[in-house]
């Protein structure tokens, strides 16, 4: 398919040296038949990942021209401290995305340059259209400006790698390196369970990348399925083009989501790379010479030495898996009742509790908090576009949160974070569950702020994968439809299209599993929970709703303390604010997309609005899950700046969040 010819084939891959092994075993290991180091494994024809990579890291007479091609053992060749040895090969593949990204943007160009050439045959029995014409042309003009752009930008990138290249090779000259070695897409042995079995230590590190490997190479087969199908779709879209079957926005959009797909996939690629970097060359012997530790890296062309690994089965280690009202500061209860407006739990979950006050006694008056906030909480009218949107929509379709269509902006927030933090699948599906007053109570007094804001990102992510897998969910509800569809030349478009954007949904839930095994590993750390057990995971739902700051900052002592409290007491309100805006924004596009796949179930409108709405309800879902955890951050750190010092645990966790009756989700 040309339009996965990419130019970005013509920069790289030549292959590295012969390599052998590059760790010694415990000596209480048995060498015959067992693996002596971590270790790339053979990458199957029919991958997806490595097909693309055969045509986006392929060597050429003319891209060896336009650089100087160097080799992964050439780049460990030249430093010998190992953290400087990883820090090389990381900087290699950074080199090696910038020159496929650059070719990569080279080639769009040039796609963008023979559309906008094209004179689309008139469609028969049609009139000229002049104004038609002219829109047409500015169209195809602006997306030149912004391939040009992107092109120039991709340069830019890449020239600075080189030069960070060149500087760390010591090389002299004017030409630039350029990488010969394509990167590793295939499975990869960690051989963790032999290197650190039977009690032997593992570095922490160590044992994080081994968990998340999987995950990385996960979600480079799936970005590069998604780089195939959207090609696909733009292939299909550019022959209708041609015939005047599809409009010219509906190509733009093709092109747009193709470079997108193929920027994704050489960023997962580069990430996967960097890890095993970091895994593997600190688990290299003293001494051991530049061939062996690229062996450790990458597949070569040579026969591995005696006691090298061959191909064999990858480590397929998998991720393991509230408090009170306030003293002097506390979270704002809206009141009302928790709507159900969540899909049905599978048999045996509890849906979220109300977030009722359990009546604990009031704090001391020079203590006493006075609310900060535009009006107060359970009296500002609705969002005039809820109003709107109820009045407009018949009883069916209805969205994931249409009860919280005619709640107030404040009522929306407090209500939709606690929905959207609710695990369906249980706790024990993500790690062990661990509520806020054990993460304050396990962590290390002058840790608290930073233990804090981990477990509000762990728990960010948790709720962020549960609402990728939704998208999921509601783009596949579209396939009915488009296969009614399917004979038509706008049915064969939207399934391809959809394909694409079902799969890179796909990949941002395995992303959104990166994220979230990172942030429990980072949690358990500070929380001083083994490693070698499953993560915590957060149970305790971040707070959404308005928060009451003290009236008396002076009274938190030392002036410096006073400052920092000040600071946030401005930026708390804010951020409140932004989440109730975030939270309306997600109750419409929720609204909104449901109405919208209903009527394309009717063929009342185009796929184009279809997939649009899908795509707005999981960006606001992304950015409102993110300003929910920005948010909680920034309370956790006004209350640790005010709260006075040998202040309980279980008085923090009131200053904190709101308590749920059973202390959970």
């Amino acid at each position: 398919m040309q339009w996965m010819m990419i130019a970005a084939a013509s920069c790289l891959l030549g292959q590295a040296t012969p390599n052998g092994p590059s760790r010694e075993l415990p000596r209480e290991m048995p060498q015959a038949g067992r693996p002596t180091a971590a270790a790339p494994v053979e990458v199957r024809n029919n991958s997806a990942a490595a097909e693309l990579v055969a045509t986006m890291f392929t060597s050429s007479t003319e891209a060896r021209g336009s650089g100087r091609a160097v080799s992964l053992v050439e780049v460990l060749s030249t430093v010998h401290e190992r953290s400087q040895q990883v820090a090389a090969a990381q900087v290699y593949w950074r080199l090696a995305a910038a020159v496929a990204t650059f070719h990569v943007a080279i080639d769009d160009l040039g796609r963008i340059e023979q559309l906008a050439a094209q004179r689309p045959a008139a469609a028969p029995g049609s009139q000229p259209n002049a104004a038609a014409d002219q829109a047409t042309a500015l169209l195809w003009q602006a997306q030149l400006a912004a391939a040009k752009a992107r092109l120039s930008e991709a340069q830019v990138q890449l020239t600075a790698v080189q030069l960070d290249m060149s500087q760390r090779m010591g090389l002299a000259g004017q030409v630039l390196p350029v990488a010969a070695d394509a990167p590793l897409v295939g499975a990869y042995n960690t051989y963790f369970e032999q290197l650190f079995g039977a009690g032997r230590p593992a570095p922490a590190e160590a044992r994080l990348i081994d968990r998340l490997l999987p995950l990385r190479r996960e979600a480079i087969e799936l970005e590069a399925a998604a780089v195939r199908a959207a090609g696909d779709a733009l292939d299909t879209l550019a022959d209708g083009y041609a015939r005047s079957a599809t409009t010219g926005s509906a190509v733009v959009n093709g092109l747009v989501e193709l470079f997108d797909r193929q920027q994704a996939f050489l960023e997962a690629v580069r990430r996967y790379n960097d890890e095993i970097a970091q895994y593997a060359l600190p688990l290299a012997a003293e001494g051991s010479r530049p061939e062996l530790l690229a062996a450790m890296l990458i597949k070569t062309q040579t026969p591995p030495q005696q006691g090298v690994p061959g191909a064999a089965p990858a480590s397929t280690v998998e991720p393991p898996g509230t408090s009170t009202p306030a003293t002097f500061n506390e979270p704002v209860r809206s009141g009302e009742p928790m709507p159900r407006v969540l899909p049905q739990a599978p048999p045996g979950a509890a849906p979220p509790t109300s977030m009722q006050p359990p009546g604990l006694p009031q704090p001391p008056r020079s203590f006493g908090p006075v609310e900060v906030r535009r009006e107060p909480l359970g009296e500002a009218s609705p969002h005039p576009l809820a109003s709107d949107m109820a009045q407009a929509a018949p009883a069916e379709p209805v969205g994931l949160y249409s009860a919280l269509i005619e709640h107030t902006p404040a009522r929306q927030a407090q209500e939709l974070a606690t929905l959207l933090h609710w695990n369906r699948a249980g706790e024990q599906a993500l790690g062990q569950p661990a509520t806020l007053e054990e993460c304050l109570s396990r962590s290390v007094a002058s840790d608290h702020g930073a233990a804090l804001h981990t477990y509000w990102r762990a728990a960010r992510w948790a709720a962020q994968l549960q609402a990728t897998e939704q998208t999921v969910e509601q783009l596949e509800s579209l396939t009915p439809a488009v296969l009614r569809q399917r004979s038509t030349v706008a049915g064969s478009e939207a399934m391809l299209r959809l394909q694409a954007a079902r799969l890179a949904a796909e990949a941002a839930t395995v992303e959104c599993r990166i994220e979230l095994t990172t942030a429990q590993f980072e949690l358990a750390r500070r929380m001083g929970s083994p490693l070698d057990t499953a993560w915590p995971m957060p149970s305790t739902s971040p707070h959404g709703g308005g928060y009451r700051l003290s009236d008396e900052p002076a009274a938190v002592g030392a002036a410096a303390k006073e400052t920092t409290a000040r600071r946030w007491a401005e930026i708390v309100p804010q951020y409140h604010a932004l989440v109730e805006e975030s939270a309306t924004a997600v109750v419409l596009a929720d609204a909104a997309r449901a109405r919208s796949s209903a009527e394309y179930d009717r063929t009342a409108i185009d796929f184009d609005t279809a997939l649009d709405t899908v795509e707005r309800q999981a960006e606001n879902t992304d950015s409102f899950l993110d300003g929910v955890a920005r948010y909680n951050g920034a309370i956790a750190d006004y209350v640790l700046a005010t709260a006075p010092p040998q202040t309980p645990i279980q008085e923090l966790c009131r200053m904190l969040v709101l308590q749920t009756g059973n202390d959970a989700r």
